[in-house]
């Protein structure tokens, strides 16, 4: 791949190759007009990411955050899309824990109320009861015949 003036362009590593430290841009220059910048200049924080974790970023993106057509768009398993999303957060230093709240905490580590009602308690548990389900179907501990078989059955 060129810049239009016959240069090949590479990829900066994020990595020294030598002892694994972080690497910093030290010098900018255009092509154009032979001006150089010399100093210490800030990295881009997604080229800590290798080229398969940008490619992931770049089709999410297009995606618009939709997983199930990143998941066709890379041939790959929704499970593989969520732990491949996790590998690229991480190296961002963006831990998929930290970066979310817990269920039911917003971002100032509000609760939610309880249930105002005994139905409402009951169809929450049944809602949980399913996201277990599907959650067990999504980590591969259980198949999807199994998955449908409990939902059936109410999550249980």
């Amino acid at each position: 791949m060129g810049d239009g003036f016959g240069a090949p362009r590479f990829t900066l590593p994020a990595r020294c190759p030598a002892c694994g430290g972080e690497m910093e841009v030290a010098r900018y220059h255009c092509p154009a007009c032979d001006t150089s910048l010399e100093g210490h200049f800030a990295g881009c924080r997604f080229c800590l990411l290798d080229s398969d974790q940008r490619r992931l970023v770049e089709v999410l993106l297009q995606a618009r955050g939709n997983l199930r057509d990143v998941e066709r768009e890379l041939c790959i398993s929704y499970p593989t899309v969520r732990a491949r999303l996790d590998a690229a957060l991480a190296a961002l230093g963006l831990a998929p824990s930290a970066a979310m709240p817990a269920e039911g905490q917003g971002s100032e580590g509000w609760q939610a109320p309880p249930p105002s009602g005994p139905g409402e308690a009951e169809d929450e548990a049944a809602a949980a009861r399913k996201r277990e389900v599907l959650e067990a179907l999504d980590r591969g501990e259980i198949a999807v015949e199994e998955a449908l078989r409990r939902l059936r059955r109410g999550g249980r």
